[in-house]
């Protein structure tokens, strides 16, 4: 059972301004922190970067702007310039190195590949053998890597379960020059003796995406021979010499591709369908894009289409294989919402743009490339448990309630669900939270100040918590979308 905080009024209370965060800022991790004042030591050594928090401050609400505002600056270049190069280093990387971390700690399986990678697993985990796993270098292709806050998390976080002394080969792609050789310098410079880096300029709408005649590839590789072969450009697979990796990334960046162009969710389809070719059995995928409605909705469509390839989703979702039930409502998104410890440089630049930076926020999944016939041995997350998995859809977001009145239904004993919203007050004081089973949306509700909720952490909850209810009172009718409600014989579990 999750322990409650009872202070926490999380429905009564109001987004901390940024002035209120920095006054309770936490020292950030120590690891995150030594890579910040990297990137702050980078920043000072580099030609015409001195910093001014005022000004970088501003470069910060520009970055804001066009990328989650107006989105002007998305897939324009604006990595190639210092001061938006700056501004990134100083605020953006350390939210992406957080994000990453963040979505990966919900991974089970991210854990359990990089401990067969090692070789410090007994046998070689999802692909049912045996046979101990051979040690070796950990291999991450990082694609719009930029200065690569994801593959730098991703390696701290292997790293930070006992695996110490791990190899990393690390492939940077991204269309900027200045920014893959900043990201060379940070992986370097943070694993100096374990890691290999090769970045190479490209232009991942050709590289990755399958045209008629050869594609162009913006800039030359740099490494030699890593994009052409006697004057002749690769694409796909062969891009990348046709390496297998254990690890692919894609943070905020399928967002900044074929922006505008007709059938772009049907070119993002095939890039990543390409994309897990180059994945090694067992290895896994993590894919992030800012929490907006558009932006949330594509990888969504993305993730579907993923699923349909024969990937697996590893983290957040239930169920493994089944298609998102919010894409049935032209309205409703899925984001994950976490809360951080703030490093300093991020709070002070939050404060003079007037931005709140007290939680991350992004829409992400992973997806695992399994062995054949070994995902999901033991059945997808609470898999024999749920009865609303059965039950046939009754508007463009929820299921329908199948029993009458405000009884408790037999047939509820035990449903296995993801948090996906905020809690929300309606004006008959009750609390309610949107949640997904994989299969189906539907609400849990309680009367704000509830005495059993408050004690079991329903006023707590947070987004992509994994819970376990029983004992639910119905409240809808039936052929109403489904409403459940808490009452002194429902119980809750945090799951893991």
């Amino acid at each position: 059972m999750k322990k409650i905080d009872s202070k926490t009024k999380r429905p009564a209370s109001k987004p901390k301004t940024a002035a209120e965060t920095v006054r309770k800022l936490k020292n950030a991790p120590d690891i995150l922190q030594k890579r910040i004042d990297f990137n702050i030591s980078l920043c000072k050594k580099s030609n015409g970067m001195k910093i001014n928090l005022q000004r970088a401050a501003q470069n910060v609400v520009e970055l804001q702007r066009g990328l989650t505002g107006s989105r002007a600056l998305a897939g324009n270049g604006y990595m190639q310039k210092g001061a938006s190069l700056q501004a990134y280093l100083l605020y953006y990387w350390p939210v992406s190195y957080a994000q990453t971390k963040a979505a990966l700690q919900k991974a089970p399986r991210f854990f359990e590949r990089v401990a067969e990678i090692s070789g410090s697993a007994g046998t070689s985990g999802n692909a049912g053998t045996a046979s101990k796993a051979k040690k070796r270098a950990v291999r991450v292709l990082d694609l719009g890597s930029g200065p690569a806050p994801a593959s730098c998390s991703l390696a701290d976080l292997a790293q930070g379960r006992g695996e110490q002394n791990m190899a990393f080969e690390f492939c940077l792609c991204d269309s900027s020059g200045d920014a893959l050789s900043l990201g060379k310098k940070i992986l370097e410079a943070a694993y100096a003796k374990n890691a290999s880096v090769e970045t190479r300029v490209c232009n991942l709408e050709n590289v990755f995406q399958p045209k008629n005649g050869a594609p162009e590839i913006a800039g030359k590789p740099q490494i030699a021979g890593s994009a052409q072969s006697a004057g002749k450009p690769k694409n796909g697979a062969a891009f990348l010499d046709g390496k297998k990796f254990d690890f692919i990334i894609a943070s905020h960046s399928l967002n900044e591709l074929w922006k505008g162009q007709k059938k772009r969710g049907e070119k993002i389809a095939a890039l990543l369908k390409n994309l897990s070719a180059c994945l090694d059995d067992g290895g896994l995928m993590l894919l992030m894009e800012p929490a907006l409605l558009a932006t949330s909705r594509a990888l969504i469509e993305a993730r579907d289409s993923l699923i349909a390839s024969g990937l697996k989703v590893a983290a957040p979702c239930l169920q493994s294989e089944s298609t998102c039930p919010a894409l049935e409502n032209p309205n409703a998104t899925c984001h994950a919402q976490f809360d951080w410890e703030m490093p300093q440089i991020v709070a002070d630049l939050a404060a003079l743009a007037g931005l709140n930076r007290a939680d991350v926020k992004m829409t992400y999944f992973v997806f695992e490339k399994a062995v054949a016939g070994s995902f999901g041995q033991e059945g997808d997350f609470g898999n024999g448990e749920n009865s609303l998995q059965d039950q046939k859809g009754g508007g463009p977001d929820f299921c329908l309630a199948t029993e009458t009145g405000l009884a408790t239904a037999p047939g509820l004993a035990n449903i296995c669900a993801l948090v996906v919203s905020e809690p929300m007050l309606n004006k008959a004081g009750r609390v309610r939270y949107v949640l997904c089973d994989g299969k189906a949306r539907f609400t849990l509700s309680a009367k704000n100040g509830d005495h059993n909720a408050a004690a079991q952490g329903f006023f707590d909850l947070k987004r992509y918590d994994k819970i376990k209810i029983a004992g639910a009172q119905v409240r809808s009718q039936k052929g109403e979308p489904l409403s459940l409600g808490f009452d002194e014989n429902t119980r809750l579990e945090f799951l893991l």
